[in-house]
């Protein structure tokens, strides 16, 4: 068995998760391609770790796992992503090894020897090879002591991370303490405040509206405008013509000819041979007689006496035919049947038939729908006429001529924003001529072809942006200042509404056993408040995210003292579990990370 079959066999293989991580770079080292001509990745550090150095080999082992991992998942990555993901993997894995060390956790060489020995990926004929194994290495540059050492490191690493995953100090009581802590209600009482409609209570003189208008003209802007014609043409243009019976029968028979009548048909088959001839067409002749007093058995009647048994098991069914795959004596005969009618007794030479018509797709177009075939056929050559035309004598287009020879109205349109107009038709190349005034107001644009139609523009005038007047802003900045004057006095107000909502309570709104999924507050809202402790003399605030602003007082916190099943204990252990384990290992990770030193 070649060394390329064992290294491949080895990363299906069963043994250490970490050799098989090391064996994808292993297939690059040990038979070329990353390590350049020399072959060699010994003496070059890439990094340092708490001053423990990351060799070369080691590095490329980890970058060329992630590396297939990611390569897996997508097209291409960027390098310098891989190798920041690739010093921040063995950075945790060598930190959790150190801290390992430290936490007095060990391998001994004895455990490390059976992990690579144990491992297929160095086995030919069904033993460890060691020449393959330090051939291996010879490429990684590494002696056996260091990918003992390696493995070592990586073993305890992982041994931590599943301590971490699998160590969970939950217990019932504590799962009853989280399901009754989610349970409990809240008594509250609040004070909403809108602000649009507490803004519009503040007072401004025309003095106010004069002054800030003149400071803050820029946000007062009257956008650049066009003033425009276009005609849309389409196949619709042309109209429809008088369609003769004439054409009407023609189109019929050309959409017949394209698509040629498919029959079904179904058939009972009676073989026979030079001796039992009249006795076959005997039976036959009675099968005939009970088909016509039963007709809804012709299936029944085949499946029980058709001599053909590639047909009888499905009723006799042949399938469809276009006048062409059967014998002539069928052929001949299937045209003149109606659907659910039977044929007589056709003689091939050595069996006897009846066939069935079950089924026939013809063109079942009415004239009025042939009619609109036409025109739409019609239509469409004159539309590409008249775009030949327009081609040819593009440099002297008229939308005036257009719409006169095609008896169409344009469209006026007045003072349209530019930004309105580009949302119309934001595929159209003249926009950036539009923008920078670089059209030709005595030019007819076009033909743009738009959704199936073609449109022409004629430019009457562009408008550019300027100042909107202070008549026209008047009240925009009326209700911007009292917005501003609310918002300054916003805290003040706050602080008054709290004092009135703790001294007289029943004035406001109240709600009693507020549960955490209501749909009574906004959920921003009820978050804050199932985060309140209890106390009598205190009011907070709290900003929606729809802008409202809620002063609340926390009356009551009303615990669950109801019963928790079981199965409610078991469902918040797993959520539970999952949560505490994800904030162990994240807050371990960064503990870690800021204690290193990574050079």
């Amino acid at each position: 068995m070649s060394a390329l079959s064992n290294i491949r066999n080895g990363l299906n293989s069963s043994g250490s998760s970490i050799i098989v991580g090391i064996l994808i770079f292993g297939l690059v080292a040990t038979f070329g391609g990353f390590v350049g001509s020399s072959g060699s990745l010994i003496g070059n550090d890439v990094f340092s770790v708490n001053g423990k150095s990351i060799s070369q080999g080691e590095y490329s082992l980890e970058f060329n796992r992630i590396d297939k991992i990611i390569a897996d998942q997508q097209d291409s990555i960027d390098p310098n992503l891989v190798d920041q993901i690739t010093k921040e993997s063995i950075s945790l894995k060598e930190l959790s090894y150190q801290s390992s060390i430290n936490a007095g956790l060990n391998f001994d060489d004895d455990r490390i020897n059976k992990i690579i020995k144990s491992d297929q990926t160095f086995f030919i004929d069904g033993k460890f090879d060691t020449g393959l194994f330090r051939g291996f290495l010879s490429r990684l540059g590494m002696t056996p002591a260091d990918f003992r050492e390696l493995i070592k490191s990586r073993s305890m690493a992982i041994e931590l991370s599943n301590f971490l995953e699998e160590t969970s100090f939950l217990t019932n009581k504590y799962s009853r303490d989280f399901i009754r802590a989610s349970k409990q209600s809240r008594d509250i009482t609040f004070i909403k405040l809108s602000p649009e409609a507490e803004a519009k209570k503040e007072n401004v003189s025309n003095l106010e509206i004069e002054s800030f208008y003149k400071d803050n003209k820029y946000l007062y802007l009257d956008p650049k405008k066009v003033s425009y014609s276009f005609l849309k043409v389409n196949s619709d243009s042309f109209g429809t013509e008088d369609i003769t019976d004439e054409e009407i029968l023609l189109e019929k028979e050309a959409l017949n000819q394209a698509n040629k009548i498919q029959t079904r048909i179904s058939h009972i088959e009676i073989s026979y041979s030079s001796g039992n001839r009249q006795s076959s067409l005997s039976q036959l002749e009675d099968i005939m007689k009970l088909i016509n007093e039963s007709p809804d058995r012709f299936s029944d009647l085949a499946k029980e006496f058709s001599s053909d048994i590639g047909s009888k098991n499905i009723g006799g069914d042949l399938g469809f035919t276009d006048g062409t795959l059967f014998p002539n004596e069928f052929e001949d005969v299937i045209p003149s049947l109606a659907v659910g009618e039977f044929s007589k007794i056709i003689d091939l030479g050595s069996s006897f038939h009846i066939l069935k018509v079950t089924k026939r797709n013809k063109n079942s177009s009415s004239d009025e729908e042939i009619k609109e075939k036409i025109n739409f056929v019609k239509s469409n050559e004159k539309l590409d006429l008249f775009l030949s035309d327009v081609e040819s004598s593009i440099e002297n287009l008229n939308i005036e001529k257009i719409s006169s020879d095609l008896n169409l109205n344009k469209s006026n349109i007045n003072s349209e924003s530019i930004a309105n107009f580009e949302l119309k038709y934001e595929s159209l190349e003249i926009l950036e001529d539009i923008k920078s005034n670089n059209l030709d107001l005595t030019l007819t644009y076009g033909p743009y072809e738009i959704e199936e139609s073609f449109y022409f523009f004629n430019f009457t005038d562009i408008e550019d942006e300027s100042f909107l007047s202070l008549a026209e802003v008047k009240g925009l900045v009326n209700e911007e200042i009292k917005k501003n004057k609310f918002l300054d006095k916003l805290d003040e107000i706050i602080n008054i509404k709290k004092i009135e909502l703790l001294s007289s309570p029943k004035s406001f709104t109240s709600y009693a056993e507020l549960q955490r999924g209501n749909s009574l507050l906004p959920y921003d809202v009820t978050d804050k408040i199932f985060k309140l402790t209890f106390q009598s003399d205190s009011a907070v605030s709290v900003k929606s995210s729809d802008g409202d602003i809620y002063i609340i007082k926390l009356d009551k916190i009303n615990k669950f003292n109801d019963i928790v099943s079981s199965e409610e204990v078991e469902n918040s252990k797993i959520y539970l579990d999952s949560t505490f384990k994800s904030i162990v290992s994240d807050n371990f990770n960064e503990m870690l990370k800021a204690s290193a030193k990574i050079n």
